[in-house]
């Protein structure tokens, strides 16, 4: 009989984004979707981005664009990029630290009801990529996934 992995609680993401990140690396990502349908996917490659670091969208300081970094960790950061992608970090730290892990790439969980048609020609790593983009796309405004956290 196949055991169900529990959830990880949001106290397990109260660590800095460096620590955080390889151990995402290996844990399924899931969304379900208003119609009931669940998608899953393993993490496979994640980027972590702390304070000080130039990259990290709260560098510089905490605006509403980023307001979400600034949570609790296990909340979740959303953001729209060339006009096409929706990238998806994961909170970490304490509230009031600015730090995330994005989501790079998921290898995505391959069922019956699993549509990833659109995404057949492209090479395994763009696909995996592209379907993080499909995990978060705004089938739902993007300020609620923002605020919703895992665990």
């Amino acid at each position: 009989m196949k055991t169900k992995n529990p959830a990880i609680v949001q106290s397990w993401f109260a660590r800095p984004s460096t620590i955080v990140a390889p151990d995402l690396v290996g844990c399924t990502l899931a969304r379900r979707f208003a119609d009931g349908e669940i998608q899953r996917g393993t993490i496979v490659e994640v980027e972590a981005y702390a304070p000080g670091d130039p990259a990290c969208h709260a560098y510089r300081k905490q605006t509403p664009r980023n307001a979400a970094m600034f949570m609790p960790g296990g909340h979740s950061y959303v953001y729209f990029i060339y006009g096409m992608y929706h990238c998806l970090n994961i909170v970490t730290d304490r509230a009031g630290v600015g730090s995330a892990v994005l989501i790079r790439a998921l290898e995505m969980e391959m069922s019956h009801t699993l549509p990833l048609k659109q995404f057949k020609d492209l090479p395994q790593v763009q696909a995996n990529s592209a379907a993080i983009s499909r995990l978060t796309e705004p089938s739902i405004k993007s300020r609620w996934i923002q605020a919703n956290r895992f665990g």
